[in-house]
């Protein structure tokens, strides 16, 4: 999505052998050589691009011959990598069922607001980007972040069922969590039901130790994040 050829032409640095400095995404002074005077125009990262967004015409893509598709992942959270990766492939899965909508394109999109972005841009596919493409200022477009709450306790096998520490925060039932550890990868889930002291609860408080069903492996000392939503 960025302009990774600057890392190597100013810095040396190769974006395809992952050593990407990411000069494009720093905060850059103007110089006016008229005026000689130089300035920060406001919150402009001037040459900081939205992150490249192909969901709204993979389609395209596909019928141009394109085999393969591959989703940058690099220095992103798990749950980027994870939401991002199962979307493109529902979307190409989608296309050669002859099943891929419109609606399905705009469901797909919604989906990518919800991880890291600097909101999407069809980068050069369609002519020369537009003041439009570029992110208006540092950071994240997210919709939805991952909130720490606590680690997990034990998993037992035979009901599927992981027993954690909630260290910070509540939790209630239906809330979105993501349990993250290094084997285990990233495990997303809605809680439809909290057991707290061996008894069915709506809730669970910051001390608890709760007990849910979990359809994946979870291990000791595996992180447990709560997913908020950003008005």
């Amino acid at each position: 999505s960025g302009r990774c050829f600057m890392s190597h032409h100013l810095f040396g640095q190769s974006a395809n052998r992952g050593e990407c400095i990411q000069p494009c995404r720093r905060e850059y002074e103007i110089f006016d050589t008229a005026a000689q005077k130089s300035m920060l125009i406001g919150d402009d990262y001037v040459l900081s691009p939205k992150d490249l967004c192909t969901i709204e015409f993979i389609d395209q893509l596909i019928e141009a011959g394109i085999d393969s598709f591959k989703i940058e992942g690099r220095k992103r959270a798990p749950e980027y990598v994870a939401t991002t990766v199962s979307v493109y492939r529902k979307a190409i899965d989608l296309y050669f069922k002859k099943k891929l909508t419109t609606e399905k394109k705009k469901e797909f999109l919604k989906e990518l607001e919800t991880v890291y972005n600097r909101g999407f841009s069809s980068g050069f596919y369609f002519g020369k980007p537009s003041s439009e493409d570029y992110a208006a200022v540092e950071g994240s477009k997210a919709t939805t972040r991952k909130v720490y709450v606590g680690k997990v306790l034990n998993y037992f096998k035979k009901p599927k069922a992981a027993h954690i520490l909630l260290e910070s925060g509540r939790l209630k039932l239906n809330d979105r969590i993501l349990i993250i550890g290094e084997t285990t990868g990233l495990v997303d889930l809605k809680l439809g039901k909290i057991i707290v002291d061996e008894k069915t609860k709506y809730t669970a408080k910051k001390g608890d130790e709760v007990t849910f069903v979990t359809p994946e492996l979870v291990r000791r000392n595996d992180k447990v994040y709560l997913v908020e939503q950003i008005n």
